[in-house]
């Protein structure tokens, strides 16, 4: 059998260069900029990027969930008034948005004690071990959680997570990273932000205005 091979003269060539975005849309804002650009789709749950909170809730769930939020800044305050990092975090029923498990930050005794992960570990305690610890809750947080603390939430599977302030240097929902976006992931979980923004703003502020004065 002899096959023929064309010799590169026989093309015609014009290569020329073409500006492409650098990644993938994130939204449906995100996929009109870039398709300007080159063609490009969303795919799946890259739709489920952070959301501001009144988006998608209900008036009703609006209301239960800023309760809860104040309720968790109330311990939060608390926790910044006795020197400790003021992050709450509060599992919900997501019928009833009644809470079902709480944790609060104890990095000062040991460095993996965030609040989420101590609010997972209390669930567990009342889930047989065949069970996801979290399936389908509402994880309520005071501040946008770090990479261990969102992968913690994915693999307890977690329905949905809604917090107050971002993280801009460790964020891994929506600040640093898009962690929940990962198509790798084997489960996503939706994400919202801002809820009773301007307390946990105020009571983050305090809490680091205290640490820098104790150290000048």
């Amino acid at each position: 059998m002899v096959s023929t091979i064309h010799s590169a003269t026989d093309f015609t060539v014009d290569p020329y260069r073409v500006t492409v975005p650098q990644h993938a849309p994130l939204n449906t804002v995100h996929l009109e900029e870039c398709t300007s650009y080159w063609p490009m789709k969303i795919l799946g749950q890259t739709l489920l990027n952070p959301m501001d909170i009144t988006q998608q809730l209900t008036a009703s769930q609006l209301h239960r969930l800023t309760e809860q939020m104040n309720y968790a800044l109330e311990i939060a305050a608390r926790q910044s008034k006795a020197g400790h990092t003021p992050i709450v975090a509060l599992l919900l029923s997501p019928s009833t948005l009644e809470v079902v498990a709480e944790g609060l930050d104890t990095t000062h005794e040991y460095p993996w004690g965030h609040a989420t992960m101590n609010c997972i570990q209390q669930r567990s305690q009342t889930m047989g071990d065949h069970e996801y610890v979290c399936s389908d809750l509402w994880l309520l947080l005071t501040r946008e959680p770090c990479a261990m603390c969102a992968m913690a939430a994915v693999h307890s599977r977690v329905g949905t997570v809604i917090y107050s302030m971002p993280s801009p240097e460790v964020g891994a929902l929506g600040s640093r990273y898009q962690l929940h976006l990962q198509p790798s992931l084997n489960h996503h979980y939706r994400v919202f932000r801002h809820l009773a923004l301007p307390r946990a703003t105020t009571i983050w502020s305090e809490y680091t205005n205290t640490l820098h004065k104790r150290s000048t």
